[in-house]
């Protein structure tokens, strides 16, 4: 696809995401009640699958791999990759609950590390107590 048409196609999409999402709630709204819930459903499939035959087919392109291959080679690929290894690998046994998702924030460099920064809680605590609250 030429680099100039690229920003179209993306923008195309996009507005194809928009109206697909607010049409399937005003077409969900009025068939529901009418028809019932199973008549949602059938008619989602139903235009899913005039989607697929409406799309235009891709010719195949030398030197690229099928969707089946790469979702193969994903199992490899976190084992090979030290970042996407650390975020994807809770630290602690899955039974701990929420504690999981706090312990996985610094391990997957989207949070701060716990001890970092002393002190910080507690003087964020005490100008939270010493803010004025709005009926005072």
């Amino acid at each position: 696809m030429p680099l100039a048409r690229r920003a179209m196609v993306v923008a195309d999409v996009q507005i194809g995401l928009m109206t697909g999402i607010i049409g399937s709630r005003v077409v969900g709204g009025l068939v529901g009640p009418a028809l019932g819930w199973p008549a949602v459903y059938l008619l989602t499939a139903l235009a899913g699958l005039a989607t697929v035959w409406l799309l235009p087919r891709e010719a195949a392109r030398s030197g690229r791999i099928g969707y089946g291959q790469l979702l193969a080679l994903l199992p490899r690929l976190l084992r090979q990759s030290r970042l996407l290894h650390g975020a994807t690998t809770p630290p602690g046994p899955p039974w701990r609950g929420p504690d999981r998702c706090r312990r996985c924030a610094p391990r997957a460099g989207s949070g701060p590390r716990k001890g970092s920064k002393p002190g910080t809680t507690e003087a964020m605590k005490a100008r939270m107590a010493a803010r004025p609250t709005r009926g005072s």
